[in-house]
């Protein structure tokens, strides 16, 4: 979106150092602000929380009892509207690296 909006005022987000930069700025302040809130709710959504093997280690029954899944998400999330707010997305590749990192 940035990308497009250049075009009309500062030609400083053509360059794609600055558009990564700006990427992840975006995506850290977005990690940061909803984090704390996104693992709360997941915590709500998720009493148990992880499933845990009985074979594993004995030291995960302790430590890992409670730990939210799904975390992943909020990582996927801040770097996939990160991408669509400061990426060229006139560009195939852009689209076929979102795809890729959503799919998984």
């Amino acid at each position: 979106m940035f990308y497009h909006l250049s075009n009309i005022s500062h030609h400083v987000f053509k360059y794609v150092t600055v558009r990564t930069l700006l990427a992840i700025i975006v995506s850290l302040c977005i990690s940061l602000c909803y984090g704390e809130r996104f693992i709360n709710f997941l915590k709500k959504q998720q009493k148990d929380g992880q499933p845990i093997r009985r074979d594993g280690p004995v030291t995960h029954l302790e430590t890992k009892k409670g730990t939210p899944t799904m975390g992943g998400l909020l990582i996927v999330g801040s770097t996939s509207l990160s991408t669509l707010l400061c990426a060229d997305l006139s560009n195939i590749f852009v689209w076929m690296l979102m795809l890729l990192m959503i799919s998984f």
